[in-house]
């Protein structure tokens, strides 16, 4: 319990954002995280893709809202890390359903068994495609630009 508790103050410490500029980087990437996680929760609620893409869609907010709510707050190395490949993670599986779509939008209805695609369901995708790329490139500058204000810090395992 005490290496925990050690654990966490240490990658509070280590990793909370030093200057104006860095909290606002960190917030930048948060709200867009957040937008994002928005947008997934009213197409979920929507019911546009069938239940089963509802559920992952309102999952993937359970575990995208914490970390972009904990960086927000102060910045964590470890959210702004589960935000970047959480968000690569989207653009793979918007990416493949674009591709794979065929002249119908996209190929999440034909997965759930849904009807034809809305008209503008490839525009939407994309959209949804950019805030991720967005929140990616955020979250990975941002932890760049941590790890080099404070190269001491990174480099004992954080």
């Amino acid at each position: 319990m005490a290496t925990a508790t050690a654990r966490r103050s240490e990658e509070k410490r280590t990793t909370a954002p030093a200057d104006a500029g860095e909290v606002l980087h960190a917030r930048l990437c948060a709200a867009v995280s957040l937008v994002s996680t928005a947008v997934h929760l009213w197409i979920a609620v929507m019911d546009l893709h069938g239940w089963w893409s509802s559920a992952l869609m309102v999952g993937m907010a359970a575990i995208c809202m914490p970390c972009a709510l904990r960086l927000w707050g102060g910045g964590a190395a470890r959210s702004a890390r589960m935000l970047m490949f959480a968000a690569l993670a989207m653009v793979a599986f918007h990416g493949y359903s674009i591709v794979h779509s065929g002249p119908a939008g996209h190929a999440v209805h034909q997965l759930a068994g849904g009807t034809d695609a809305p008209a503008g369901g490839t525009a939407v995708m994309l959209g949804v495609m950019a805030l991720e790329w967005m929140s990616a490139l955020l979250a990975a500058s941002w932890l760049r630009r941590i790890r080099r204000s404070r190269p001491l810090a990174h480099s004992a395992g954080s």
